[in-house]
């Protein structure tokens, strides 16, 4: 059987009537018999994403039928597309499309007797392209028959694909980032009050938006005017303060046991005055260049001392004034003082100052590639560090590229981080491409596919005021925006913000779907004359604002 098989496939693909029309794919015409083949050959037909083929065949037995596909992937960006298989609407085969020189693929599916739609389809974001040239249905000895009744395709999208993903964006940013607000207006007697005008006004993010701060704005570097504008241009943007070097063990810790507090403790107190998140960036780090300058002066079991105390005296200083801190930063990337420390050092670092402030979240904190086609390089090594014991409550990522991000990519990135079941945190975008335009468009892409994820709980930029050590910040030397800044306030503060107004319908009720947040509502008694509650916005069930008077 498997040499007729073999010999009925070349057959068909070799000969001159198999070959279909160039712009469709299609079954030849025709009624097929017992152990016979329904084939077509195309010409290098193209399923780019969305892209999809569909044959509607009267099958005339029930019985195990077997589909073999000729079809190879172009390899242009890396990434193994698959093709998906559906009979009626419902998926049969997710068939890896390995190869980049053509091959068979072959599986066998039970399909019912009757008219059945069978489709082909690339559902793969971001993926090569999949170079289609034969499909064969061979049809068991016992069975019927198979007949083809129409065929139709489209082989190249029904809309562009970075339109369908960010279409995809937008209802998922819908989903996971608003909720329902109800504003409830009732009389004295508690009766509801109908055409009432009601504004809702949001406050601030519940997703944190945040950068790193400069030691610069609290040691002194900075003139006060400089200083005070600094900080005002901050508080405008952010919900999120990180802390940059303040708490970095080179910089807080000049000589061993001697520790330098003032920079830390100024940056804190302001963000805590203002009810800003705290993320405490890099208390350690194993990247040589990021220890103290005495550390390889000292021996190992001197260090290892060294870094446990200083876990302790740290975390019990800011204890309840920290929300999440970055224990431990690039234990993938570098792994220097994983191997001074010894096997455990890297967990006892955790459970010290686990033991010293319990409601810190503690974080790893990696520079990890998320434009990779292949997850994998950094979820292995990631597992490793959670299976080794480290209570980690979160993963930070620097979000760092050189030059223009796959959003497609990125996409696939997050979702194999959810996959560890911890939240996730940007803890320094950046893009340095030279290209202005192509900043933007990365900037944009990145922003919509991390503020849509439902894993991602934040997002932090690397530059944020021009300096000297900053790439390409949000603001000019004068506190202008610059182009990105311009960016970054349109959809923070306007796509991604909720400024509404309307009346109460017979019930009393305005309603409105709101970004996550803090809000003010108001409510008019008169045209000169409002009534005013806070409320948050949340994912849950969120009880009305009720206004009575």
């Amino acid at each position: 059987m498997n040499r007729l098989f073999h010999f009925m496939l070349t057959a068909l693909l070799c000969a001159p009537g198999a070959q279909a029309a160039k712009d469709a794919l299609s079954f030849p015409a025709g009624r097929y018999r017992d152990g016979d083949v329904l084939s077509v050959q195309e010409h290098d037909v193209v399923l780019r994403e969305q892209g999809w083929v569909s044959y509607a065949l009267r099958f005339e037995w029930p019985e195990d039928y077997q589909f073999v596909i000729l079809a190879r992937r172009d390899g242009a960006s890396k990434q193994v597309p698959s093709l998906k298989v559906s009979v009626d609407d419902e998926e049969v085969r997710l068939q890896p499309v390995i190869s980049e020189a053509w091959a068979t693929y072959s599986f066998r599916c039970p399909v019912n007797k009757g008219e059945r739609r069978v489709k082909l389809s690339s559902p793969v974001s971001g993926a090569d392209d999949i170079h289609l040239a034969s499909v064969v249905v061979v049809a068991p000895r016992k069975a019927a028959g198979v007949t083809l009744l129409e065929s139709s395709r489209s082989a190249e999208p029904l809309k562009d694909a970075n339109l369908l993903f960010h279409e995809k964006l937008i209802a998922r940013i819908r989903e996971t980032r608003t909720g329902q607000l109800r504003v409830q207006v009732l009389d004295k007697a508690g009766e509801p009050v109908k055409g009432v005008s009601v504004r809702v006004s949001q406050q601030r993010h519940s997703f944190l938006f945040g950068a790193s701060q400069l030691t610069a704005a609290y040691d002194g570097t900075l003139s006060m005017r400089l200083r005070n504008e600094y900080k005002e241009q901050f508080l405008r943007r952010f919900n999120c303060v990180g802390t940059g070097e303040a708490l970095t063990w080179r910089y807080m810790e000049p000589q061993p046991g001697r520790y330098y507090y003032t920079v830390g403790d100024k940056m804190i107190d302001w963000a805590r005055a203002r009810g800003l998140a705290v993320w405490g960036e890099d208390v350690y780090s194993e990247c040589a260049e990021e220890l103290p300058a005495w550390a390889s002066a000292v021996s190992d079991a001197r260090m290892r001392s060294v870094a446990g105390l200083r876990a302790r005296v740290m975390a019990n200083r800011y204890r309840g004034r920290v929300d999440a801190l970055a224990v431990n930063g690039n234990m993938i990337s570098c792994g220097h003082p994983g191997e001074r420390f010894g096997a455990g050092m890297r967990k006892q670092l955790f459970h010290e100052i686990r033991a010293s402030d319990p409601s810190a979240k503690l974080f790893l904190n990696e520079d990890i590639d998320l434009d990779t086609g292949r997850p994998e390089t950094f979820m292995q090594p990631l597992r490793a560090l959670l299976e080794s014991g480290i209570p980690a409550d979160g993963i930070g990522i620097r979000a760092r590229f050189d030059g223009q991000p796959n959003a497609f990519r990125v996409e696939r990135s997050l979702d194999a981080l959810a996959q560890l079941g911890l939240p996730v945190r940007i803890t320094g975008y950046a893009c340095d491409d030279p290209d202005e335009q192509a900043r933007l468009r990365a900037m944009e892409s990145f922003f919509r596919v991390a503020f849509s994820h439902p894993a991602v709980e934040g997002i932090s930029v690397r530059d944020f005021w021009f300096s000297e050590s900053a790439g390409f910040p949000l603001l000019n030397a004068d506190f202008s925006p610059s182009p990105l800044g311009h960016l970054y306030e349109r959809l923070v503060f306007s796509e991604w913000w909720t400024e509404t107004e309307g009346l109460t319908d017979k019930n009393g009720i305005f309603e409105t779907r709101a970004f996550l947040g803090e809000y003010e509502v108001g409510v008019a008694l008169s045209p000169t004359r409002e009534i005013r509650q806070k409320a948050v916005v949340t994912s849950g069930d969120n009880p009305p604002v009720v206004f009575s008077y």
